[in-house]
């Protein structure tokens, strides 16, 4: 007797279901088992194809099923759109991935999908425009709304497009609602020199408005005993305990621990190297939360028994500020890398500084604003980096300004104020070096917009940045002043260039990301470098390029200044930041005696 038939159906489902659980090999005998008995089924076809593709042993098999399957059913979508991604996917297919893209659209021009995976070929090998152009075309379109405004977003960010990545990611929010992209919008709104800083508060508010339905804020801890005075077990929470500019601001920090904290780091990332190892060092307890929820890490954090939990991402990349608006810290405190406010109130501080976060400022914050002394930032110089040279005007014989920026800082205002610049030096030159000028398509955006404005695309030199960070300071030997951007200043940007004997020019504004360069200069005493407005931004360039023997004399002790300043002074940083955390603690247990939130032993 043979037993009941299943369906192709039953197959598809069984198979599935193996692969939500992560059993790839036994998903594919399933499908092939549903093929044996369904010969050249489609949908099994197509599945089968789909898993073979995600190992390099079996993706030639994926590809010749899914030809297989197109050859003989012309007019099946999901073959043809699973061959383009598995192409697309594969190490260098990537034209084959648009020329079968391209096929697809040909036969079927309405469905927006086709245009969506064409973007994201183009986009993969860094053609930007025509990445741009198939993107939008599908946002218009059936099919992948969403993530093709998420794609035109990502292009915009390569293209040094602030205006075009708002746009998408508020056309992205309003169509899906995602706490993530939605602080992807954030953070992109500080770039926009067309939003000022109350309309970006408002939008934080607005985030944290939208996302807090059904998610309890934890109220009491008592676990925890109220001596004032005791060891106190700090969190960090990052998703950037890696290469990247975090180990260079927060090492000064880490490796020079207040005497009564002991420090657990909560680690959101998930890669790992030389400069992961170097934090684990630091800490008491390291501990992945990469695969965690946000209620599972909250409930980890407070089963930990941490007093102070300190947030180092805010609503950039890798941020989980899901973890600190459930409170499972009686004490949560914002540091690092924050443009602006959370949104949150469930934070008892934002760190600051007199010049990055004025008390003034409070109307834009939700969380109360705390200072440490001098600057709320340490720097961490690299040992190996090159010996500052001397003023490239000495042999070019014309003046060097330069900019290593990100081409996402690179603002209208800003290049427009460069250009009034370069027009009143005919000689003088402006290096772009920065990895998105890696591009050509980026390249030739920004040279377009300084042509349009009256400047020869030859008197700027682009350049892709340096596969390391040696190589970045190393280029500082070709500029004789560096020009800050804005709305959006120069942070560890400046800094570098400060310690390779490089002064900057900025203009701050309003916003704490707009004063990173400002508070620098200004811990230094460099105030002459520091300027109101526009106007004062290209005047002070133009007197500073006249001023030859002053930039001599200043790039020979640069250097020297950085190095006897409290920039490199992490102790000093660990002291104040350690006297405003107790504060916090004292204030926060005082307030909780009454409401019997901690353990009172």
């Amino acid at each position: 007797m043979t037993g009941p038939v299943i369906e192709p159906k039953g197959y598809l489902l069984a198979a599935y279901g193996l692969e939500q659980r992560g059993d790839m090999r036994q998903a594919a005998e399933i499908y092939r088992a549903g093929l044996v008995v369904y010969p050249e089924h489609p949908d099994l076809t197509v599945n089968l194809a789909r898993v073979l593709r995600q190992s390099p042993d079996t993706l030639d098999e994926a590809l010749q099923l899914l030809r297989q399957t197109i050859a003989k059913q012309k007019d099946y979508p999901p073959a043809r759109l699973t061959l383009i991604e598995t192409l697309r996917t594969a190490a260098h297919r990537l034209d084959e991935a648009q020329a079968e893209a391209r096929t697809y659209i040909d036969l079927y021009p309405a469905d927006g999908a086709g245009h969506l995976l064409l973007a994201l070929a183009l986009y993969a090998q860094r053609q930007l425009t025509d990445a741009l152009a198939s993107a939008e075309r599908a946002t218009v379109l059936q099919g992948k709304q969403v993530l093709a405004w998420e794609l035109m977003a990502n292009i915009a960010v390569g293209l040094g497009d602030a205006a075009g990545a708002v746009t998408a990611y508020r056309a992205l929010v309003a169509r899906q609602p995602d706490p993530d992209m939605h602080s992807r919008l954030l953070v992109s709104m500080q770039y926009c020199d067309t939003i000022d800083a109350a309309d970006i508060f408002a939008e934080s508010l607005h985030w944290a408005r939208a996302y807090g339905s059904g998610i309890t804020c934890r109220t009491s801890w008592p676990l925890l005993d109220t001596d004032p005075k005791r060891v106190l077990h700090v969190g960090f929470v990052s998703g950037d305990f890696r290469q990247c500019s975090t180990p260079l601001l927060a090492l000064p920090l880490f490796e020079h621990w207040p005497a009564d904290w002991t420090v657990s780091l909560y680690s959101n990332g998930t890669q790992s190297d030389a400069w992961t190892a170097r934090f684990r060092q630091t800490a008491a307890h390291w501990i992945d939360i990469s695969a965690l929820d946000d209620e599972q890490a909250a409930a980890r954090i407070f089963d930990d028994r941490i007093d102070v939990l300190v947030d180092l991402n805010g609503h950039t990349q890798g941020g989980r500020l899901g973890i600190f608006r459930r409170k499972p810290a009686p004490v949560q405190v914002a540091w690092l890398n924050l443009a602006g406010s959370t949104g949150l109130a469930t934070f008892d501080a934002i760190i600051g500084d007199t010049w990055h976060l004025p008390l003034s400022d409070q109307p834009l914050y939700v969380e109360p604003i705390r200072h440490v002394a001098h600057n709320r930032y340490r720097y961490l110089p690299f040992k190996e980096a090159p010996d500052v040279a001397d003023v490239p005007l000495h042999r070019n014989g014309f003046v060097t300004f330069g900019s290593f920026n990100s081409a996402y800082k690179i603002s209208g205002s800003v290049l427009s104020r460069w250009v009034e610049i370069l027009k009143s030096l005919p000689t003088a030159k402006l290096v772009l070096n920065t990895r998105e000028f890696g591009c050509p398509d980026t390249v030739e955006r920004f040279a377009c917009a300084f042509e349009l404005q009256g400047i020869d695309r030859s008197r700027i030199d682009f350049r892709p940045g340096s596969p390391n960070a040696l190589g970045m300071l190393a280029a500082y030997s070709d500029v004789d002043i560096a020009l800050d951007s804005f709305p959006y200043s120069g942070g560890l940007t400046t800094l570098e260039a400060l310690h390779m004997g490089v002064p900057v020019i900025t203009m701050p504004g309003k916003g704490l990301a707009s004063r990173h360069s400002y508070a620098h200069l200004a811990t230094l005493g460099l105030q002459d470098w520091i300027v109101p407005d526009a106007e004062s931004y290209v005047r002070l360039a133009v007197e500073k390029a006249g001023a030859l023997g002053d930039l001599v004399a200043l790039r020979s002790s640069l250097r020297a200044r950085l190095a006897a300043s409290v920039l490199l002074d992490g102790p000093s940083l660990a002291r104040s930041f350690s006297a405003v955390v107790r504060d916090l603690w004292v204030r926060a247990i005082a307030s909780a005696a009454q409401r019997s939130e901690f353990d009172p032993h």
